[in-house]
């Protein structure tokens, strides 16, 4: 049995630091017993951990924020700490979201009631065009289908699973237990889930929840994806995690 690998704290915290820093993410992080989350700004992607470390008290701080692994909470701030010939304090607010909105997210939308898996390595990113707004999955009598389309020039991605040895690991050929509609990922967030691990199983489930569930295959990575859903003339179905039901909006050129 392999057992999984564990991030360090600091590869959790530097790494959604730098998709900041990229500007690629603007993420929110919080910490409390074994468990770390972290929220982008969008509300887009919710990313769990298992930390090594313990947390004794809750804590969250903006990604972008972080710079040392000593901090501590003080007067609705948190101060980061580093030593040199100096002693150096960096004081910084709070969010206004708390440990208990993540894992409140977390227990609502969780779930292992998959209708069909498929698996991806880091070397599959590039057969994406990160250039598109997002990738659509869709099956066609329980075989999987990935799009991605540019709604400016009407051009068209079809990657279609192949057999061993081909970009796409053995799983993707397993069938689905019923067809999907169409939902969409954002790219930026699908690319996000191999920031923290170079192997991810993106979990798809019934047709009535438009959000996907994603599991890191090296790390205790989990992940809950807010799915969206265009047809052809542009109308698009966004799922936030704010909303019990999907919300239909009417957009003209505008990317997911």
């Amino acid at each position: 049995m392999k057992i999984k690998e564990e991030l360090k704290v600091n590869d959790i915290f530097s790494y959604a630091m730098g998709l900041e820093q990229e500007g690629r993410q603007k993420n929110t992080i919080f910490c409390y017993k074994d468990v770390i989350y972290t929220l982008n700004a969008d509300k887009t992607i919710l990313l769990r951990f298992k930390s090594p470390e313990i947390f004794e008290v809750p804590i969250g701080f903006f990604a972008n924020d972080y710079e040392s692994n000593e901090f501590l909470v003080e007067d609705g701030a948190i101060i980061f700490i580093t030593r040199g010939r100096f002693e150096r304090k960096k004081y910084c607010r709070v969010p206004t979201e708390t440990f208990s909105d993540a894992e409140a997210i977390y227990k609502k939308f969780w779930s292992e009631n998959y209708i069909g898996t498929m698996d991806f390595e880091k070397k599959d990113l590039e057969q994406f065009d990160s250039n598109l707004s997002h990738i659509e999955f869709i099956t066609q009598d329980k075989k999987p289908l990935i799009l991605q389309r540019d709604i400016y020039s009407g051009s068209l991605i079809r990657l279609t699973p192949l057999s061993k040895g081909f970009s796409f690991m053995d799983s993707v050929q397993e069938e689905f237990k019923e067809d999907m509609t169409p939902l969409g990922i954002r790219t930026n967030d699908f690319f996000t889930l191999f920031t923290f691990d170079n192997t991810i199983k993106l979990c798809f489930l019934p047709v009535d929840k438009k959000y996907f569930i994603a599991k890191g295959a090296n790390y205790n990575l989990e992940a809950i994806v807010a799915g969206c859903l265009y047809d052809e003339l542009g109308e698009i179905y966004k799922y936030t995690f704010q909303q019990a039901e999907p919300q239909e909006v009417t957009i003209k050129k505008k990317k997911c």
